[in-house]
């Protein structure tokens, strides 16, 4: 049976695979900047959600989260 509305389908599978693929390291050694940190941790927390681990998974969202307090609150510790 074939699909009506293909626009009710949604994947994001493949941005984190894409995410993890690329990595955080940037070239010339320097720390990547906030918003390659915030990826690369939803990243790994849909890595870790895709493969069942689930305590790994809710660690890097929480891990993400705090970046994006850093980021949108610089004096955030």
């Amino acid at each position: 049976m074939a699909t009506k509305h293909l626009v009710n389908f949604y994947s994001f599978r493949v941005v984190a695979d894409r995410l993890l693929a690329a990595g955080t390291a940037v070239a010339d050694g320097r720390e990547p900047s906030l918003e390659r940190q915030v990826q690369a941790a939803l990243a790994r927390g849909h890595a870790a959600f895709f493969d069942g681990r689930y305590a790994a998974a809710l660690a890097a969202y929480r891990e993400a989260f705090a970046l994006i307090h850093r980021f949108l609150h610089p004096d955030f510790p």
